[in-house]
Parts: structure tokens; sequence; C-alpha cells
């Protein structure tokens, strides 16, 4: 980030975390111009949103203006570009630095009018990174709600019989992944927090890392259940994955899953703050090489262990720092995630994630999670 370079935004807070990072006032569709120069802020809103911007930005001191407050024509004033420019020729700022997602057609209006524009290298607000003790509240209050509906789900799971052909019934209905989804996200909902693209995949499908996973569950197979919520109210992420078998489990899957819990063990064995990142994922990565387990990533679709060792959680469910070959150094209030995994094409994969804060000596638990079926 380029010191002291007034940093702009113009989006919405429901798309853009930095923009719900650096501004208590919540927009929905409608696009704002946020301007932030040391410690003094601006805000360009829409008339309708002016009094409701004021009351939000009232005890951190940001001016609020509408784009008539900013001498634009009748034109302009429906031109959040305009609304751009406006303000930065109205405080006499003649550079600015911008994310790499900023308006493309913003950015080309305010270099036509001499207004130099820094697009960053990294993240625009780095502080995000290190979370404070309000922050790292709401994770864990995300997390825990992920921990309360992965129990449920799995006591789901785990009432069930199973058919002559292997399927998992719950009261004499074939389980899917649809109705364990389903469930989940009725929980979360339940506890204030949205669960968009939960992953409850088995089988060949929990090979691929992301794949949701559509239609009946099966016994002997690796269920992969990955919840991350959103908390409706201030934006804060969980990140959980749990691996679960119903039925006997086949010596090739409890194999796999010996290895990640092991993997997981030794990533977390290495986390404190200062410990270089990569020194976490090589943990992981050594235990698989011990094992015997080769990763191939050349393969189609690429086997093994195939992903970094975790990522930062926050107001995205994904963002710095990455657990990966990286030269970056672990920092105490960091949210991380460690999630080590196995995949097989054609089989299945296992994962195991939790989230957790780092610390001067080591890492705390977000919220602990144990479950068996």
């Amino acid at each position: 980030m380029m010191k002291n370079i007034p940093r702009l935004m113009v989006d919405s807070s429901d798309r853009n975390s930095d923009l719900r990072y650096a501004c208590a006032f919540r927009t929905t569709s409608d696009a704002v111009v946020f301007l932030q120069h040391r410690q003094q802020v601006w805000l360009v809103v829409p008339l309708m949103e002016r009094e409701h911007a004021v009351a939000a930005l009232r005890s951190s001191g940001g001016r609020v203006l509408a784009p008539a407050d900013l001498g634009l024509c009748a034109l302009d004033r429906r031109r959040v570009s305009a609304w751009a420019y406006g303000l930065l020729r109205a405080t006499g700022i003649k550079e600015v630095a911008v994310a790499p997602d900023f308006p493309v057609a913003t950015a080309d209006l305010l270099r036509r009018r001499r207004i130099r524009v820094h697009v960053v290298s990294g993240p625009l607000f780095p502080e995000r990174e290190i979370k404070n003790r309000r922050e790292l509240l709401c994770c864990m209050a995300s997390q825990r709600a992920a921990v309360t509906a992965l129990r449920v789900a799995a006591a789901l799971i785990r009432d069930t019989a199973i058919d002559t052909r292997g399927r998992l019934l719950h009261e004499g209905t074939v389980l899917t992944s649809e109705n364990v989804r389903d469930r989940i996200e009725h929980v979360l909902f339940a506890h204030q927090c949205t669960g968009a693209d939960t992953i409850v995949s088995c089988g060949a499908d929990s090979a691929l890392p992301h794949h949701r996973g559509s239609g009946p569950l099966w016994a002997g197979r690796p269920i992969v259940i990955d919840i991350f919520p959103q908390h409706r109210q201030h934006g804060y992420h969980g990140d959980l994955t749990r691996t679960l078998v119903r039925g006997p489990m086949p010596a090739r899957l409890r194999r796999m899953m010996t290895a990640v819990c092991s993997a997981r063990q030794a990533a977390l064995a290495q986390i404190r703050a200062g410990v270089s990142a990569a020194r976490v994922h090589h943990a992981a990565v050594q235990t698989f090489s011990r094992l015997g387990m080769t990763t191939d990533l050349h393969a189609e679709p690429p086997s093994g262990f195939i992903h970094s060792t975790g990522h930062g959680v926050g107001l995205d469910v994904h963002e710095a720092p990455t657990l990966g070959s990286g030269r970056n150094r672990l920092r105490a209030g960091q949210v991380i995630t460690v999630e080590p995994g196995w995949y097989e094409p054609g089989f299945g994969g296992v994962r195991i994630e939790d989230t957790v804060t780092v610390t001067r000596a080591g890492y705390q638990l977000l919220a602990r999670c144990a479950v068996r079926l």
C-alpha cells in the first residue's frame, strides 16, 4: 500500500468488503463514493440516503455529501464516476490509490481530468488482516453457528438406515446432499447467518474440493461438509469442514482420514506469530510425503494435496494471508483456516478444517467441533 495517498472506492458495501470495513454506512445495490485521506473521510451518497449516512458516520466524524453538494450538472448528478471526480475537485486531491477491481470507467474519467490513479498491488486496506477484539468476537459468533449447523447435519446423517444399494435413508426417504444443505442453511439462518454455497459432497464429488454436491448420500463413502457462514448483521465469516462416513469405512478411505488428521495436527503445531506461512504449509505437505502419499498437480483432474493449507477469514471468507509457499509471516490477531485435504479422483476426498486466531505463543480455536456418526 502506498503511504499517505488518499484511498478511493466507488461501489456498494454488499459487493465490496473493503467499503464495509472502512465505512459504517451500509449500502445495498446503490453505489457510493468513499474517500479517505489520513484521518478524514468523505462519502457521497444519493440524496435519499443522505440522512441515513449522516447518522451512520456521526461517531466517526466523516463528512457526507449528496451529488448536488458538488456543483454537478443535472446529468452528472446521475453518474457515480462524476461524483468521484466532483469530490476530488472539491477536496483538491490530485492522486488516489484504488483497488485492482476499481471501476474502469471511473478510472478513465479521473485520468482524463488529470487525476493520478494508482492501482495498488496488494490490499487497499492491509489493516484488515489483523482483527481487533470486536472483529474476533464477530468471527467467533459465525464459527459457533457453523459448529451448530454441522452438528445438526451429523445428527441427520447418523439417524439413517442403509438400503440394499448402500444409499442413506432418513425416515424411509433417500437422504440427499440437497436435504442436508437445506437443514444446514435453516440452522444458520436461525443464528443470524447466511450459508450460500454450503458444500455437502459425497463419494467421487468430494474429490473436487469446491463441488457443492448433489443427489443421494451413500454409506461407506466420504461426505465432505464445508460450512462458511456470513453473519447478516456484522458481515464476518466462519469456516468449518468435516468429513463424515456413515457405515463401515473402507481401508483406502481410513488411510486418507488418518493422513489428513495427522497433517492438520502437524500444521497446527507450527502456528504462532512470526512463523512463516510456508512453514505451516510445509508441515502438512511433509506429513503426506512421510506416509508415502504422492500429490500429482499435473494430472487431469489433479490428485493428492492440491491446495494451500489455509487462508485468512474475515469480511471475505477467503482473504489474506494465504498459508502456502509464500514468504509472509504469521502475525498475532490474524484469523486463519487450517484445512489440509487429500483427493483421489473417481473415489473421493477428505478435508478437515478449523478456523483459529494466531497468538504470540500459538493459536486459539474459534470454536471446537467434535462430531461422530
